[in-house]
Parts: C-alpha cells; structure tokens; sequence
C-alpha cells in the first residue's frame, strides 16, 4: 500500500520546502485536474496519485518520449504528474476501498474529479469520506461543476449557443475574398 518512496523521485524534481509543506494531497484525478495536483506539488504538498490497475488514462496522452507509444513514456503524464508519489489501487475491490480509505485518512486534502456519483458507488463519496475524516478537504474538479437543482442547463446551454454560432457562421458568406493562387 506505500506510495512510491521518495527517494526513487530525483532530488532536483522534489519541491522545495513550500507554504504546503507538511500537507499531504491525495489525487484521484484526470486530465482535468493533474494541474492542480501538479501545482499543490510545487507548493511543497506531498501529492499521491492514485492510479487504476495498468495507470491513469493519461499515459496513453501523446506525445511519447522519442516518438514510442508507452504508458511509461507520455510526456503529457510527465508534465502534469511531477513532484507527485504514485499508488495503484483497484476501487472496485473491497480490500483497496479499504486501502483508499486509510490513505484518506492521512490526508489533509482529496482532489478528485471522477465522474460524478462514481465514488458514492464505491461508498467513498465525500460526505461519507469527510464524516470519517472530519478535517478533511474535498476539492472536486469537473467541467461544468455538479449539477444542482438546474440538473445539466449551463453545460446544455453552453454547447447550444456553441453549436448556434458554428451555424450561423457557416449559412453567411464568408468576408475573406478568394484570391487566385499565384505560381
């Protein structure tokens, strides 16, 4: 269950001593929220990733070291996943719920941003979570934020006026004259 031990980090891409040093981050996250993690690990945060059995999604993010396709080679994993220790956990199996839960509890912050009701499932939501872990802070990170009462409207109404003017700027003519390729 450790997460990766720092001493397999390099020295010169561990942070400094930071205004977060002694915080401990744990992350479960994608694309849309590594920055995040990435940016708390620069602060002096001590971020754990958590990964799926065979790694985060985004490994498989291009481009790769040298051109090769590999999990281990994306420089996009790379970029947003310095500074940050890594552990493995399968939350579909009860004994790494259990896991995830006691890696939890020596959190100060969870950062996620699993699709939403994901981790309910798992019976590790953050209301569950912050009722074992009173201190803790939930930092949940996702495109259009969790819908409320309005269910989906500011994401639908988003792509809607996307798709209008995607529209409307095609029925006009264009503005842009047309000039004979010259040799």
């Amino acid at each position: 269950m450790e997460a990766q031990e720092e001493r397999s980090v390099p020295g010169h891409l561990r942070p400094s001593r930071g205004p977060l040093t002694g915080i401990r981050v744990i992350e479960l996250a994608d694309e849309q929220a590594e920055y995040c993690g990435l940016t708390l690990a620069g602060l002096g945060a001590d971020v754990v990733k958590v990964e799926p059995p065979g790694g985060s999604p985004t490994r498989r993010i291009g481009p790769f070291y040298q051109d090769r396709e590999d999990r281990e080679r994306s420089l996009f994993f790379w970029q947003y996943n310095r500074g940050k220790r890594s552990i493995v956990l399968d939350l579909r199996q009860p004994e790494d719920r259990d896991r995830f839960r006691s890696l939890v509890a020596t959190a100060d912050v969870l950062l996620e941003s699993t699709p939403r009701g994901e981790l309910d499932g798992y019976g590790l939501g953050a209301s569950t979570l912050m009722r074992q872990c009173p201190t803790l802070i939930v930092a949940r990170v996702t495109p259009f934020g969790d819908p409320g009462a309005r269910g989906r409207d500011d994401e639908l109404r988003l792509r809607s006026r996307a798709r209008r003017h995607v529209r409307s700027a095609s029925d006009r003519p264009s503005d842009v004259a047309c000039l004979p390729h010259r040799r």
